[in-house]
Formats: C-alpha cells, sequence, structure tokens
C-alpha cells in the first residue's frame, strides 16, 4: 500500500506508522498526480459513483466497497464508464470467496446433494427493511446469484409498521438509524422479496425470497 485517503490526522498518523510516501485528502488530486493500478474506494455510499468516474478517466482499476450505488442511473454510469475505459471493476462481495460458499458451490454443481429448488435468505437483523437492503441486502443478492446465476424477475414488498408503504415513507438511511451508514434514500420497516430464476428439471418454478 502506498497511498490512501482519510482524515487529515489519520492520515498523518498512518503515514508516520507505516511510512507512507504521500497522503491526500483530495482524490482528484491523488488521481492526478499518483500513478496507480487500483483505487479501493472504501467511503460511504454516496461518493461511490463520483469516485469510480474520475478513477476511470484516469484508467485506473477499481475495488469499491458495497453498495455499489445509491441508484440504478448512478451503477448503470459507473458500469459505462470502466467498461468505456477498459478496466476492471469489482464490488466488495467478499462472502462469494469464503470457504463456506465455495463449498456449497461445489456441492451445488456436482449435484451431490441433489437439484436447487428453492432459497431463503435472512439478513442477520438489527436494521429496518430500508436500510438492510441497501448494507447487507447487497450481499444476499450477491450469495443467491452466486448459487442460483442471474435473476429473471423479481417482486418486492414492503411494510411501514402495517400498512404498505408509501412515497411519503421514504427517508433518509441516517434518518432512520442515526448510527447507520450513509445508504441514501430509503423506505420500509419489513420487506417480503420474492424473485424468479429458472425452470429446473421437474417443471416447478425456482423461487429464492428474503424477509427484512
Amino acid at each position: 500500500m502506498r497511498h490512501v485517503i482519510y482524515g487529515r490526522q489519520y492520515l498523518e498518523d498512518f503515514q508516520h506508522n507505516y511510512q507512507i510516501p504521500a497522503i491526500y485528502t483530495d482524490y482528484h488530486r491523488m488521481l492526478r498526480y499518483e500513478d496507480l493500478d487500483l483505487v479501493v474506494i472504501s467511503t460511504q455510499a454516496p461518493q461511490h459513483h463520483p469516485i469510480t468516474l474520475a478513477a476511470a478517466q484516469h484508467g485506473i482499476h477499481i475495488f469499491c466497497e458495497k453498495p455499489m450505488a445509491l441508484s440504478l442511473q448512478e451503477a448503470d454510469e459507473m458500469v459505462e464508464a470502466c467498461e468505456e475505459a477498459g478496466i476492471r471493476f469489482s464490488i466488495n462481495h467478499q462472502k462469494r470467496a469464503s470457504n463456506y460458499n465455495s463449498y456449497v458451490k461445489q456441492l451445488l454443481s456436482s449435484k451431490e446433494i441433489g437439484k436447487l429448488v428453492l432459497i431463503h435468505a435472512y439478513d442477520k437483523g438489527g436494521r429496518t427493511a430500508g436500510n438492510t437492503m441497501m448494507e447487507m441486502g447487497t450481499h444476499l443478492f450477491d450469495w443467491v446469484r452466486c448459487f442460483a446465476g442471474d435473476v429473471n424477475w423479481a417482486s418486492a414488498h414492503l411494510n411501514t409498521g402495517m400498512d404498505e408503504a408509501v412515497v411519503e415513507d421514504i427517508k433518509h438511511s441516517q434518518e432512520v438509524n442515526a448510527w447507520d451508514r450513509d445508504a441514501g434514500l430509503v423506505v420500509g420497516e419489513s420487506i417480503l422479496l420474492l424473485w424468479f430464476y429458472k425452470w429446473i428439471a421437474c417443471g416447478l418454478p425456482f423461487f429464492g425470497s428474503a424477509t427484512g
């Protein structure tokens, strides 16, 4: 590791302890003055989009923390920028590479435990559904895609209290939970999510589901 971006005092301590030759609090300056192979974006979610676009303009490979972006439009722009620049862009879904997930995928591929028919995915709890979808739901979706492939369609039902969530229930993630990370606008205290993948050999539709 040669260059990092963080709070000034933290940076100075980090630079001293690990003998890093250069520190920055402005990523534009770092991208302009340093010859980098890879940028790790571990900021809050609202900064993922602008930093990704800036790094792509400099032709630097990107490893980005989840959630990838705050909207589908931002995500599409990030992917497009990286494709146009010919660089690699990866989201930090590290659990896909865990030993136990690799073993489960091996068992599924070998048919040793039979055919995959249904997946129930549960968050570890502690957040309302809207915040969970942005913070931990991204891992659940990645797990399911890892085991079952890409989704054909998805459907979700969001509740606020006992009622179906409406536009007026949309809040900023840190308004819902002040201690949580900045995940932009969220909605819903609970969620039932279904997604459809494919028809399996026995003729039954394969559904995944998640609750929060």
